[in-house]
């Protein structure tokens, strides 16, 4: 599988990231999130935990195909050393607290420390995150 590489720097900070939950409401079809998806100016990016996570429910060769073939079309950003220590920091400071998950920790921390904005509905995942931007980007019911 090809995944491309998300570049680093991106001074407007306007990159979207999607998480996971909005990449099945996509991979589903589910109506209002590709019509969201259709507008958006550039193509939104998905972290490494995502794709690991969307990878992981795949039941058989199809579904893994279809999130592979999705996923090389989106920039996909990794892990560095920056949002490692961040994520150690969230999960610290979160997990007994509020429930932080470990795999929430690593995507709020790869999207903090490159700027950019969160698109989930998982508001209870990561509310207690002040720095991270959080949008719920299309209508859920």
């Amino acid at each position: 599988m090809c995944v491309k590489h998300a570049v680093e720097s991106n001074p407007d900070k306007t990159m979207l990231v999607l998480d996971t939950d909005i990449m099945v409401d996509i991979q589903r079809g589910f109506a209002p999130a590709i019509e969201w998806l259709r507008t958006l100016p550039e193509t939104p990016a998905i972290t490494v935990i995502t794709l690991l996570e969307l990878l992981y429910g795949c039941r058989d060769k199809q579904e893994q195909q279809t999130v592979e073939r999705v996923a090389a079309r989106m920039p996909v950003l990794y892990l560095d050393e920056p949002a490692c220590q961040r994520a150690v920091d969230y999960f610290s400071q979160f997990h007994l607290s509020h429930g932080l998950g470990i795999l929430d920790a690593l995507i709020a921390a790869i999207v903090t420390t490159r700027g950019l904005t969160l698109c989930s509905f998982n508001e209870k995942h990561y509310r207690m995150i002040p720095e991270l931007r959080l949008i719920k980007p299309y209508a859920r019911e």
